[in-house]
């Protein structure tokens, strides 16, 4: 009689034991989070200055914490995509929100950027999941839209005022700086 009743009570244990151990909100990337400890950069000429931070990513901001105290928290929807993995950093991402210079965090390893740089990537796509885009077929998308009236403002300026425009130069070269003035063209001649 004893092994009738510590049978379905081992099956029910070992049964929850599992469950808990499966997340609840698996094959649902729109539920999770992610948190840990990134390098802030704050000088993005020297990857060195900077501060540890606690970075926890939320359904629709990024936080940044020193301790007990938020320094940044940035809306996921003001973030310009896509978020980049900087170039000449192997473990860092730069994060630029529309209204701020751009945010540069830092990982121990690639792997961790990687997971961060998906849970960025994959968070903020489902910030707008649903949300529809009106693209035409053969109508420019709002990507090549902003790319031509930014061509058209830098290459052919049609307004009044001045074109300021910065070429690189090679290091220990200070940057060229060219500025144009550019008159409004008319037809009419005032009196």
């Amino acid at each position: 009689m004893k092994s009738v009743l510590i049978f379905p009570l081992s099956l029910w244990v070992v049964g929850a034991l599992a469950h808990a151990a499966i997340p609840l909100n698996i094959g649902e990337p729109c539920s999770r989070g992610h948190r840990g400890i990134l390098f802030r950069v704050t000088d993005p000429t020297d990857f060195s200055q900077g501060c540890q931070v606690t970075a926890v990513l939320k359904k629709d901001c990024l936080q940044l914490f020193r301790g007990n105290k938020e320094t940044a928290r940035i809306a996921l929807d003001a973030i310009e995509t896509p978020v980049h993995i900087v170039p000449y950093h192997k473990t860092c991402l730069s994060i630029k929100p529309a209204s701020r210079d751009a945010e540069i965090l830092c990982c121990d390893n690639e792997n961790c950027r990687d997971a961060w740089w998906m849970a960025l990537s994959e968070q903020i796509l489902c910030l707008h999941k649903g949300a529809m885009r009106n693209e035409v077929s053969g109508e420019p998308t709002v990507e090549e839209e902003e790319r031509e009236v930014l061509e058209q403002v830098v290459e052919k300026p049609s307004e009044g005022g001045v074109t300021i425009h910065v070429e690189k130069s090679p290091e220990g070269v200070e940057p060229v700086l060219t500025v144009h003035p550019s008159f409004k063209q008319s037809d009419v001649h005032p009196h």
